[in-house]
């Protein structure tokens, strides 16, 4: 958990790198005000987060507490998830060109971050990753395209790829 908490930091940085092309994209819409609060609730999980980050890289945690705090990580990594999701979501309702493509590129590549930076933690990637993907195997399982279980199976497909991925460098991480 320690060594989570200590390179959460730089993962952070990348999401507020994610909020700028978000910003770019959400400028297509004709009505900007919710787009931007969507944005704006990812900037203030990326405070929250780096301010918990902080706390708990400057404090002399006990080990205790660890499982609250690791507890506390899985939560935060499904609530990212889910706030890509809406974002998105609300982009395609919105008619934004691109939307689901947009969604499935930043899903897979948090995904396969999430696989390289939190494998210490053992569920922690499949987690964010069922958080991430599920609602777009959802979405793709939906009668309103002839394509969508071809996306959701290839969904499906990079969710067992990358967690049996994760589940084996953590496997490894312990055996180091």
């Amino acid at each position: 958990m320690r060594v989570v908490y200590k390179n959460r930091i730089s993962g952070l940085f990348s999401l507020l790198v994610s909020s700028i092309m978000l910003l770019f994209i959400v400028s297509k819409t004709t009505t900007l005000k919710q787009p931007l609060m969507l944005v704006a609730l990812l900037w203030v999980y990326i405070l929250v987060n780096y301010l918990i980050c902080r706390h708990f890289n400057r404090s002399n945690i006990s080990d205790a507490k660890i499982t609250k705090w690791a507890v506390s990580f899985y939560l935060q990594l499904v609530l990212l998830a889910w706030l890509f999701n809406a974002i998105f979501f609300y982009l395609e309702l919105e008619h934004v060109d691109s939307a689901m493509l947009y969604l499935i590129l930043v899903s897979v590549g948090y995904s396969a971050g999430a696989v390289t930076a939190y494998h210490q933690l053992k569920w922690a990637p499949p987690v964010f990753i069922a958080s991430a993907l599920v609602p777009q195997m959802a979405y793709y399982l939906l009668p309103h395209s002839q394509n969508n279980p071809i996306m959701a199976s290839m969904l499906l497909f990079i969710f067992a790829f990358l967690s049996m991925i994760s589940l084996e460098q953590h496997k490894n991480w312990i055996a180091t």
